[in-house]
């Protein structure tokens, strides 16, 4: 066929429609409210602590948790260890608190109630004072999370070798999932000029097979007292889940030899992402600043439901501090 047949979910609990039939896009309605909270301490000179907690709520996901993390320096300041732990409770649904059947097929309506999440985060992390003019950090985390995983909206297409579709399914993903991060950062001011120059790398991978590598770098420097220019680039790359697949192949439309996981979202796919771009920053007093941030933003995907797309990106922060 000339026609590839795509499946496309509607956004927070409206329809769907497949790509070469009928179909009207759903409508946009999504309403979050979120309230969080620290509050840090200084037990003696070297040792301080933060507790954290918040609250997210939206028609379709609530998230409630919070965290301790500790920091020690050493008698120079030339070390600090950072050690925390938190944790999260996720109640995931669609918009009408319900839940699709696991690759159950789309016109059976088959739904179940709200999934629920547990999510156990830990950190470990070290910084050091190189010289004056360097600082540098290491952290390694683990997150750990058992339950509800799937997307609710999310579908996948059953068709043949040349995208003639049959009939589509929602999908499924594992109810466990463990997760690894290696991040390292780099800052070092140029002392012919006084500018600051940070890179940073990032290596993630986790028990769904989606191994990750991200570079980062900035470079910063003032125009004057009060203007400020930072360029930015990122480079990311993942490798596809191990469950992922663009659509599950048959030859008739035949659902009698199914996996036990399937998602083709292309978040969990192989990918290449670079971003580039600027802030501009303009101090309004000693506390206080206006930040303007304009990117680019290149995604190219591998066997993917989605063409690669391009997207520029527009940022504006205020912010004013107190003592």
């Amino acid at each position: 066929p000339d026609t590839d047949y795509v499946t496309v979910s509607g956004v927070s609990g409206g329809g769907g429609f497949s790509a070469g039939s009928a179909g009207g896009m759903a409508p946009f309605d999504d309403t979050r409210l979120a309230i969080d909270t620290s509050w840090g301490h200084e037990w003696q000179r070297l040792i301080r602590s933060k507790f954290s907690a918040y609250v997210s709520v939206e028609g379709d996901y609530t998230a409630v948790g919070g965290g301790i993390a500790l920091e020690k320096d050493t008698e120079d300041k030339a070390y600090t260890f950072t050690a925390a732990i938190g944790g999260s409770v996720d109640k995931v649904s669609r918009s009408n608190e319900q839940t699709p059947a696991p690759l159950s097929q789309t016109d059976d309506n088959v739904f179940y109630g709200a999934g629920t999440k547990n999510t156990y985060d830990l950190l470990l992390g070290m910084s050091k004072v190189i010289n004056r003019r360097t600082a540098a950090m290491l952290n390694f985390s683990y997150s750990r999370s058992l339950g509800y995983h799937t997307d609710p909206y999310k579908m996948i297409s059953v068709a043949d070798i040349d995208d003639a579709e049959f009939t589509t399914l929602y999908e499924s993903r594992p109810e466990e999932r463990e997760r690894y991060i290696l991040y390292s950062k780099i800052v070092h001011e140029l002392p012919s000029s006084g500018h600051h120059l940070s890179a940073s790398y990032r290596y993630y991978t986790d028990t769904w097979d989606l191994n990750s590598h991200t570079f980062e770098g900035h470079y910063s420097f003032n125009l004057n007292a009060k203007h400020l220019l930072a360029p930015f680039a990122r480079l990311y790359h993942q490798e596809a889940a191990n469950f992922y697949q663009r659509t599950i192949l048959s030859d008739d439309g035949v659902l009698d030899n199914l996996p036990e996981f399937a998602s083709s979202d292309p978040r969990l796919g192989k990918m290449l992402s670079l971003t580039v771009g600027s802030k501009y920053q303009y101090k309004t007093s000693e506390t206080g600043s206006i930040d303007l941030r304009v990117g680019y933003i290149h995604r190219q995907y591998t066997d993917a439901v989605i063409e690669d797309d391009n997207t520029v990106f527009v940022t504006l922060d205020l912010g004013k501090g107190f003592d």
